[in-house]
């Protein structure tokens, strides 16, 4: 009795609209976001392996200090994180160019004093108070990001031949 609804094909072309319309608006939105993180994940993917941490004599303990020596082969690392752990304790320090950390110290040098990052082919040995069980180090990029990819090693009870 005089009531009237859409047709069908208006209701179909409406929805078809309306879907259309709505994919135009979140689409933008997910491909940057999509794009963005992929670039992120490239960033770290593309220096995957280049910061190993080297056993090079000085990976041990001795007088409440931990040593151990890293080694960079990428011109993009700038910094690096580094993780000390200990009977289910951690520490974490960053380490970059010029900066410093009153528990620790360059091979050689005062605790405290400015901390140097390797370049690239170069390895530096690090001290830092306290005896720890494995070190872990996680590279800084030059865009700030810190990869979840890095190197680790177990260290030696103490150190024989010189040690620190």
């Amino acid at each position: 009795m005089g009531k009237k609804g859409v047709s069908p094909v208006v209701a179909t072309v409406l929805i078809i609209t309306l879907t259309v319309v709505t994919i135009g608006i979140i689409a933008p939105t997910v491909i940057k976001f999509t794009n963005e993180n992929l670039d992120k994940s490239k960033e770290c993917f593309d220096i995957m392996d280049d910061i190993k941490l080297e056993d090079l004599g000085y990976t041990c303990t001795t007088n409440g200090e931990t040593s151990f020596s890293v080694r960079i082969e990428n011109a993009a690392i700038t910094g690096f994180k580094v993780g000390l752990i200990a009977s289910g304790s951690s520490t974490v320090i960053d380490v970059s160019e010029g900066g410093s950390n009153s528990d620790m110290k360059m091979y050689g040098a005062d605790m405290g004093g400015l901390l140097s990052v390797p370049g690239v082919g170069e390895v530096k040995t690090y001290v830092v108070s306290g005896v720890y069980d494995r070190v872990e180090v996680f590279p800084i990029l030059e865009s700030g990001r810190t990869c979840d990819d890095g190197d680790s090693i177990k260290i030696g009870n103490s150190c024989t031949g010189g040690g620190i």
